[in-house]
């Protein structure tokens, strides 16, 4: 092998390892502010956000800043308060008004950042991510492709930040729901004694459903131009239930297994994180399987 060649995969290497690890640190990101506001109140989890938002500003620059106070602050700030100074806290719960409190304030947010002209704002984020992207693929000397959902695949920078951008929206929506949920279930592993976990494991898409991704699949096969673009965004967010629903199978047999909350709490995570589309592929074919057998965990468990 030569040597250019063998640089070459070290570097591929690297660069795959490098960006499972800077997700997973993104995905528990929220974490110790929300163990902040678990442990030592309202007050330490508020100055930790300060404190981190700054200094996250003065490494990689004021957006990064704000990115990091209206993604991990918000997400982080919205589970500590329904977390702290309670005794016991429903998982399903948690999560299901997580969820509505985060993205109700991202819709509020949204109207008006474009109301008062951030546009502007939102092409110069988009440059600098073109820039990074352009960066990425120059350090490793090779042709960026990616498969679309359609199974087209899309070769070239220009074609992938084109693919990226159009999908953009479904992309931030997955991201968001992933971290909340992860860190729902983190913190419920390692305070297993204030979160009722009955539910979450449980818990199953309604049979309905099962028609949205399936109907959505078949026109963003079918489908092209604009049409392609709208369905396989709404193809890719109408598959996460059925992740939820992988984890959810995950940490019901975890928790048949009795394992101590670290190796419980970091297979979750690893799975959430790593292994999404096995997840949701699990968490579709429940549907017809059922995996978990009987439906109902004992009461000991939850």
């Amino acid at each position: 092998m030569k040597r250019k060649e063998l640089y070459l995969q070290l570097a591929l290497i690297g660069l795959t390892v490098g960006t499972f690890f800077s997700a997973f640190l993104t995905f528990i990101s929220p974490l110790p502010i929300v163990f902040a506001f678990k442990k030592f109140g309202k007050k330490v989890a508020y100055c930790l956000i300060i404190a981190t938002c700054v200094l996250v500003s003065l490494i990689g620059g004021v957006t990064y800043g704000i990115a990091f106070l209206v993604i991990t602050g918000l997400i982080a700030t919205v589970i500590g308060l329904q977390v702290w100074n309670k005794s016991l806290v429903k998982v399903q719960e948690l999560v299901v008004k997580s969820i509505f409190f985060v993205f109700s304030f991202y819709l509020v947010a949204s109207i008006i950042f474009f109301s008062f002209g951030g546009q502007q704002e939102l092409s110069k984020i988009s440059q600098k991510v073109d820039a990074h992207i352009d960066t990425l693929y120059k350090s490793v000397s090779i042709e960026p492709s990616i498969l679309g959902l359609n199974g087209k695949t899309y070769t070239g920078k220009e074609k992938v930040k084109a693919y990226l951008k159009n999908n953009i929206v479904s992309f931030f929506v997955v991201a968001l729901l992933a971290i909340i949920i992860i860190n729902v279930v983190f913190l419920a592993g390692f305070f297993q004694e204030s979160f009722n976990r009955r539910e979450f494991f449980n818990w199953h898409v309604p049979y309905w459903f099962i028609w949205i991704p399936l109907l959505c699949g078949f026109i963003v096969v079918m489908s092209k131009g604009s049409v392609l673009l709208v369905f396989e965004n709404i193809f890719r967010i109408s598959l996460f239930p059925y992740f939820y629903q992988g984890v959810a199978i995950t940490a019901f047999y975890l928790a048949r297994k009795k394992l101590p909350a670290f190796f419980y709490v970091m297979v979750i995570v690893a799975v959430s994180t790593f292994l999404i589309l096995p997840s949701t592929v699990i968490g579709f074919i429940d549907h017809w399987i059922n995996f978990r057998k009987p439906r109902k965990i004992s009461g000991g468990l939850a």
